[in-house]
């Protein structure tokens, strides 16, 4: 009795000391977690991975489905992916969607209504795309390119511009598509200017000459030879060489005397043959 007696008397004594305790709240956390996980939480780390499987599988679904021309059930799996803008998934489904809304505009019977409400909304859409910018220098192209194609010319120059600021080391390619499309739109200024203000950034006489010549003479049919005049006499205090070309020379001399301006003419033809013309 006495021995049991003594078991009783002690066995609290090492309940209560720190490591048993210690131990009693590992425990206590172990089962909290147990639960916790069996009622559907998870490590944030896991929650992570798992959503981004499921983003993954959802983009991988809507491509099958868009490969196998389901181009309306591929935009449902997509629909999620394009609530949360901050979403690792939310570019490439964007750029699939406006892909898609492509297609199926493309697939609706030409000159039905149905065909021309879904191109005005595929303008609109392709529009959200060149605001939301951000992409690569291939997708401007596409943009550019398909936004032409839709008949938006102004839109299209928009999408090149973007491409420039985005991509400079090809902004000289990608302004000259620009001014393109702004020349076929019929913005004859802002499509000049573009030149103009191509010239001073070119390093090739040849080029800066090229870029200056076309300028003026888009902003010529434009808006007439005054307007082109002044434009041409703001660029050339940046080229001072480019300014005793022959070829210069002879084109700003022509345009004043368009612009009604002869006295501008004669002090340009005056300027270049004190200063020495340079050859074309």
């Amino acid at each position: 009795m006495s021995t049991v007696a003594n078991h009783n008397r002690t066995e609290p004594s090492r309940l209560t000391g720190p490591a048993p305790l210690l131990l009693l709240l590992v425990v206590v956390c172990a089962v909290a977690l147990a639960v916790a996980i069996h009622h559907g939480w998870q490590p944030e780390e896991s929650r992570d991975a798992n959503i981004a499987v499921a983003l993954s599988s959802r983009l991988q679904a809507a491509k099958m489905l868009a490969d196998s021309g389901q181009f309306a059930a591929a935009q449902e799996q997509l629909a999620p992916l394009l609530k949360d803008s901050h979403s690792a998934a939310f570019r490439e489904a964007r750029w699939l969607s406006w892909q898609l809304h492509r297609e199926q505009t493309m697939g609706l019977p030409t000159g039905s209504a149905a065909r021309a409400a879904a191109w005005k909304a595929l303008q609109q859409h392709t529009q959200s795309m060149v605001s939301l910018g951000g992409w690569t220098a291939q997708e401007w192209q596409t943009i550019a390119t398909r936004a032409a194609a839709l008949g938006n010319l102004r839109l299209s120059a928009s999408a090149w511009e973007e491409a420039a600021r985005s991509y400079p080391k090809n902004a000289l390619y990608f302004r000259q598509k620009a001014a393109g499309a702004l020349a076929t739109a019929g913005e004859g200024v802002k499509a000049g200017m573009i030149y103009l203000t191509l010239a001073p950034a070119e390093k090739d006489p040849a080029l800066q000459s090229k870029f200056f010549l076309t300028g003026l003479r888009l902003i010529e049919d434009a808006v007439g030879a005054k307007v082109a005049l002044e434009q041409g006499q703001n660029t050339l205090r940046r080229l001072p060489q480019l300014a005793k070309e022959q070829n210069i020379v002879l084109h700003m001399a022509s345009l004043a005397m368009a612009a009604d301006e002869p006295k501008i003419a004669a002090d340009i033809l005056f300027s270049a043959l004190s200063g020495g013309m340079v050859s074309p």
